[in-house]
């Protein structure tokens, strides 16, 4: 028995019937809130998954991985500090300079160019490029100072002395670093180099196998100790190397090359041939398979394509002093007596340079690092033999120690010219006429 008028149910009837859309349209508001929020948090928990890995691949120095992470995490939240931040260290970690440049001014917008963590990165960036001569004493000071960066400073400066060839410095560097860092894999991988450079060839092995001990994963300080190795005349030792890098990387052209001096040395020249084939198939512009190939050519007598491929290596670098005399041998060879005269003067010359070189990397820089007439005249002797770049790295870094540096500034207005520059060849000019030295 209702206890309601009829006429005050059909009039609730009516109300519910109106509140029922409503009702469903809050329901469906509210389902697309949560779904928002729950697709926001998952995102969220992605990147910072990705931002992870790419931490935990950089404690491992895997910089490519890293980078790979770090483009996901910009990719999804191109405006987050850390991410970008990160990745600028990442990239100039790996190499990657000009990239390194472009997440720090995106930094800098992010934070009003405020923030102390990128002025320091932009400053290891410049260590790293080569400047280190403008940024050493700041750089210096923070170590001493035990910085909480300092193990990432050290590894930027000893990459800069590397790139000004200051190499006792590059490696005092380097043993401090290993000192706070023993398992840099890295480090001991520079460290190799450098007293492979410097000649001392049993310290560079124990240096690049404990690198790959740490790290068998390292293709490329596994090809470095390859290269080592077959230098060093110990072809036994090489081919276990080759056999791991030829399983993972079989159409690598430095695998290949690799392999192919390996049966050079072991009197197999057609599987060296082959090898060549191969790798210049893949790349017809390498230079050391160019070589490598006109040295099988030459035991093989087939000259003309010999003195062919050395010509085109040293298209790619006139300044290597054992091409360009392997091209006289050629020509020699081949009894081409007044090229071969004319080549044997061009390697003279490039003796004499190549020992003046020597002398001012390894002995004048040590005692006087901030001469800027030894920049100039390591910037003259590239120039001279056909390696421009090289010589332009070289007179920017006098400027930087001397910007009034009359003679750097005549050899940047002579270089500009000639690259078809001729404002900035005027700039130079206009700055040598206004200061004598």
């Amino acid at each position: 028995m209702h206890l309601l008028p009829r006429a005050v149910r059909d009039w609730a009837a009516r109300l519910r019937r109106k509140a029922r859309p409503a009702r469903v349209l809050l329901a469906l508001a509210l389902v697309g809130v949560i779904g928002t929020l729950a697709a926001w948090v998952g995102m969220e928990i992605y990147v910072e998954v990705q931002f992870q890995k790419a931490q935990s691949a950089l404690e491992r120095y895997d910089f490519p991985t890293a980078r790979d992470h770090l483009q996901t995490c910009l990719r999804l939240r191109p405006n987050r500090f850390r991410f970008c931040f990160l990745a600028a260290r990442t990239a100039r970690r790996a190499g990657r300079y000009d990239e390194a440049q472009e997440h720090l001014e995106h930094c800098e917008d992010l934070t009003a160019g405020e923030d102390n963590l990128t002025l320091l990165e932009s400053t290891l960036l410049r260590a790293q490029r080569g400047e280190v001569a403008a940024v050493e004493s700041l750089l210096w000071s923070l170590v001493e100072k035990d910085h909480s960066e300092k193990v990432i400073i050290l590894e930027a400066l000893a990459r800069g002395y590397i790139q000004v060839y200051c190499l006792p410095l590059a490696d005092k560097c380097l043993k401090r670093l290993l000192k706070e860092a023993p398992d840099h894999a890295e480090a001991w991988s520079w460290r190799a180099a450098i007293y492979d450079m410097l000649g001392h060839r049993s310290e560079a092995q124990e240096y690049y196998e404990r690198a790959l001990e740490l790290r068998p994963d390292n293709d490329a300080c596994r090809l470095r100790l390859v290269a080592f190795l077959q230098h060093a005349n110990r072809v036994k030792e090489v081919l276990p190397h080759l056999q791991q890098l030829y399983e993972k990387q079989p159409n690598n052209p430095d695998v290949l090359l690799g392999l192919a001096r390996y049966y050079r040395s072991t009197d197999q020249p057609g599987r060296a041939s082959e090898l060549l084939g191969r790798a210049l198939a893949i790349q017809p512009d390498h230079a050391q398979a160019l070589v490598e190939r006109a040295r099988v050519d030459i035991l093989e007598k087939r000259l003309a394509r010999a003195e062919a491929c050395l010509r085109k290596a040293l298209a790619a670098d006139p300044s290597d002093k054992a091409v360009n005399y392997l091209l006289y041998q050629c020509l020699e060879r081949a009894g081409k007596t007044a090229a071969a005269h004319r080549q044997w003067g061009k390697v003279k010359v490039l003796e004499r340079d190549l020992n003046r070189t020597e002398t001012i990397l390894s002995y004048e820089l040590a005692k006087d690092r901030r001469n800027p007439d030894l920049y100039w005249e390591l910037g003259q002797i590239f120039s001279r033999h056909g390696r421009p770049d090289r010589g332009l790295f070289w007179y920017q870094h006098a400027l930087t120690l001397n910007p009034w540096h009359r003679r750097t500034h005549l050899a940047l207005a002579t270089y500009y010219q000639s690259a078809g520059q001729p404002a900035k060849a005027a700039v130079h000019r206009q700055r040598a006429e206004g200061h004598e030295e």
